[in-house]
């Protein structure tokens, strides 16, 4: 039986197994297993290559190369296949044990089985292979096997759909004994070796036994394999659009509910007498009442769809800023929790303030937070009312028990005569306890505040300030920090004693102090931060960038850069592109760019900017932003990949792909100037013989050797490829006549007479050297061209070796062989090997 036959039938269906997995549908089905199914479409695909790998072998012969191709792939084929299986057994309902052994313990022995063939076997190669099918071809056939077994018997929701099928479950026990077969054919019948059992069971001795290869059975088991998953995958999918037909049923009738149910909430928000809005998780405005839009002053259109906290929410009632990341209601999203306001401050259209009190709570839907919703009201006539009561209040009272404030009555002599109720809140005493006492003995000790003591001396000689601020300890030991607003009490022009208000601003202290190391931190995260980071002017200036930016651009300080444009320090042709995209920012869009500048110390680099605008309140656009970072280390790994792309590795000569692309373009130069050119093939004579003898290294230099002296013999605007192994091809793209071509060729010839010295050997190489040039007639194109030089190369081998010839054989010729050493097929410029 051909073996050639048998291996591509192998690898189709192998390949096949793994097409049938990807065409199925890809809905999600509850059958564990599919979420793993990747690793059997890549064993499918890897275990096919190395069939026709094997194909390979018998039709063309190996090579090294080949032969460690297939031991890499024998390796990552079966290593997928055992994955799978040891995950197919693991989502079945199997014994915490037999989890706990296909845990570590199984890539433990695997490892140890490996190691132990190693041990066994002095052949590397062959102990890679027995051991790849022992213990990942066997073990993993074996697992996938016994867990389609268990998957048949796995007590799921989606049987009742496999007893609706009836012939579905036949095939859970065909991939099974599929898979098992594989395992015995594929995994236990291995190359023979002096080891057990390969030495009993192997290849040789199975052909010797039934006459048949053992790849033949190999073969039907995996046609068996890819037939019985390809309709196990049909069920899956069968069951998964079943369970997604329910889905959507269900989901219609609870639109509809929802539906109603909106429409019912609607018209309830449309009547009470709250303003109310609901936001999306992202702080967008979903919804509005017609309470909303007659308090704000916006319509509907005007505040759907837009970002609240900028709208309503984005200052303060004194007009400091408030930032949304500081916004309680904004974060009812992110903490889940709600918030209550008795007063915050809202701004209308018109821009004029409205106080309002506030409730807002998150929306949970499936128990995710998808939103939150606002209710607010005006509270303006209420905070009116209160002001004018509290103060007809503290005018009743002499401003004794003004609002949050202390009021404390002194004598000249500081002790205290009047005492209110917010100083005794704050401070701790009552009134009966400090009467007559001493106020800046007991509340202002004099050795641990003296500049209080400073104040209160200037009471008698009237330098007292009006202002000032300064720590009291309460009768806790706490501090507490007060503002005073003082005023003296002067009795027949004599300062008799002092009325002062205090306002405890602790908290406002600790805000301010937080703020401030916020700020602090805020600016360390700022210049720690590895990538650039910069702010530009509407006119172009430099107003902000942190230390990395500054390193980028080889300057010590942010002074030092703003004494030159940024467009100095980028190459010349890449300025008006970054021009061009500050542009774009400051009409209000974003963008990238990448960019080559020079540092002031010289040095370049590759940069890639994205740039934002920068607004005010407003809206308006007062500044660029830009986050940069350095990618010159991946413009050298991009460029070093597009060389690799094009050129040899070893010779650093064009390859393939390069050489085809300028060979086109000089048959087109070519004919369209109607100018001869050549195209040479050369293949180094005996070359094998180095290699086996001497070594890989040793070819490997001389390889190089060689590129560099056949570069010496053309010209620079000539083409010199290596093929791959010890060919080497050579574009001539200008040419008068073919002798120029045969110039060439004995200045090769000559070239590689001389002896190539590689460490200790002293070599002799010669070529064989086959010749095409292309008629001026457009009778012929590159694949002719690269066909005749070929077959030319050939004659030249069977002329003996160490030559060249010429083809020219008639256009469009198909013949095996070059045309027959004539004047009209071969003209021949011998030269005799010395």
């Amino acid at each position: 039986m051909n073996m050639d036959v048998i291996y591509f039938v192998y690898g189709l269906a192998f390949i096949s197994l793994a097409l049938v997995i990807l065409v199925q549908p890809r809905e999600e089905s509850q059958h564990d297993f599919t979420h793993f199914i990747w690793l059997l479409i890549a064993f499918g695909f890897t275990h096919g290559l190395l069939e026709w790998m094997d194909l390979w072998t018998v039709v063309r012969g190996g090579n090294p190369t080949l032969e460690m191709g297939k031991i890499l792939f024998l390796f990552l084929s079966f290593g997928f296949l055992f994955e799978f299986g040891r995950r197919l057994i693991l989502v079945t309902p199997v014994s915490a044990l037999t989890r706990t052994l296909l845990g570590k313990p199984a890539y433990i022995a695997v490892a140890f089985g490996f190691l132990l063939e190693f041990m066994l076997i002095p052949d590397w190669k062959l102990a890679t292979i027995i051991a790849s099918r022992y213990f990942l071809g066997f073990s993993g056939s074996t697992l996938t096997g016994i867990g389609f077994l268990l998957c048949f018997h796995k007590n799921l929701e989606p049987q009742a759909i496999l007893v609706k099928i009836s012939w579905a479950k036949k095939y859970f026990i065909l991939a099974a004994v599929a898979f098992l077969l594989y395992g015995v054919m594929g995994g236990l019948v291995v190359p023979a070796a002096n080891a057990f059992p390969a030495n009993i069971i192997n290849q040789e001795g199975f052909i010797a036994a039934f006459q048949i290869p053992v790849q033949l059975f190999r073969a039907a088991c995996a046609v068996l394999a890819t037939i019985a998953i390809g309709n196990i995958l049909r069920v899956f999918h069968e069951e998964a659009r079943a369970r997604l037909r329910a889905s959507l049923a269900l989901a219609d009738e609870r639109a509809r509910e929802l539906a109603e149910s909106e429409a019912s909430l609607r018209d309830i928000a449309a009547t009470i007498g709250e303003g109310l809005y609901v936001m999306d998780r992202h702080g967008y405005i979903t919804y509005t009442n017609p309470e909303a839009h007659h308090l704000l002053g916006w319509t509907g259109n005007e505040l759907i769809h837009h970002e609240a906290h900028p709208l309503f929410h984005h200052k303060k009632a004194n007009h400091e800023p408030h930032p949304s990341e500081a916004c309680n209601i904004r974060n009812v999203v992110n903490t889940g929790r709600s918030y209550r306001s008795e007063e915050e401050v809202f701004w209308r259209k018109d821009g004029s303030p409205l106080n309002v009190r506030i409730s807002a709570s998150p929306i949970m839907r499936d128990g995710v937070i998808v939103g939150s919703v606002t209710a607010f009201s005006d509270i303006t006539e209420r905070k009116q009312a209160d002001i004018a009561l509290q103060t007809a209040k503290n005018y009743a009272e002499n401003l004794i028990n003004t609002a949050n404030a202390i009021f404390v009555e002194l004598d000249v002599e500081g002790n205290v005569k009047l005492f209110n109720q917010a100083a005794e809140e704050i401070t701790g005493y009552t009134l009966e306890e400090v009467k007559g006492r001493n106020w800046f003995d007991l509340m202002t000790p004099r050795d641990r505040y003296p500049k209080v003591w400073e104040m209160f001396e200037r009471l008698s000689a009237g330098g007292l300030l009006s202002h000032f601020e300064n720590p009291i300890l309460t009768k806790t030991g706490e501090e507490r920090y007060i503002v005073w607003k003082n005023s003296e009490v002067l009795t027949d022009g004599q300062i008799t004693g002092l009325i002062t208000f205090g306002i405890d601003i602790t908290e406002r202290r600790q805000v301010e102090e937080a703020l401030f190391e916020q700020k602090e931190y805020l600016n360390a995260i700022l210049e720690s931060e590895p990538e650039c980071v910069k702010v530009i002017s509407t006119e172009g200036k430099l107003m902000q960038m942190n230390a990395a930016g500054l390193a980028m651009l080889e300057v010590d300080t942010l002074e030092e850069a703003q004494q030159h444009n940024l467009t100095d320090f980028i190459l010349s042709e890449y300025q008006e592109a970054f021009l061009r995209l500050s542009r774009r920012v400051f009409r209000g869009e974003a963008g990238t760019l990448e960019f080559p500048i020079r540092g002031k110390r010289g040095t370049q680099r590759w940069l890639d900017t994205h740039a934002t605008p920068l607004r005010d309140r407003e809206g308006g656009i007062i500044a660029l932003v830009g986050v940069t970072r350095d990618i010159t280390e991946r413009k050298k790994t991009e460029e070093q990949i597009q060389h690799l792309a094009y050129f040899d590795t070893l010779t650093n000569l064009p390859n393939r792909r390069l050489l085809l692309d300028r060979l086109n373009y000089a048959v087109t130069h070519a004919k369209r100037h109607k100018r001869p050119m050549a195209l040479m093939f050369l293949d180094l004579d005996r070359f094998k013989k180095i290699n086996d003898t001497l070594g890989h290294d040793v070819g490997d230099e001389l390889l190089k050797e060689v590129a560099h002296r056949l570069l010496a013999c053309v010209r620079s605007g000539d083409t010199v490829s290596r093929q791959g192994g010890d060919e080497f091809v050579i574009v001539l793209p200008e040419i008068t006549q073919p002798k120029d071509a045969a110039l060439v060729a004995e200045k090769i010839l000559k070239a590689l007479e001389q002896p190539i010295s590689i460490g200790e050997n002293r070599l002799h190489i010669t070529t064989s050297i086959g010749i095409a040039t292309l008629p001026t007639d457009d009778s012929e194109d590159t694949r002719e061209l690269m066909k005749k030089a070929d077959m030319a190369m050939y004659a030249a081998k069977e002329a003996g070796r160490n030559k060249y010839r010429f083809c020219s054989c008639p256009p469009g010729y198909t013949g095996a062989k070059c045309c027959p050493e004539s004047e009209s097929s071969i003209q021949e410029f011998d030269r005799a090997a010395t």
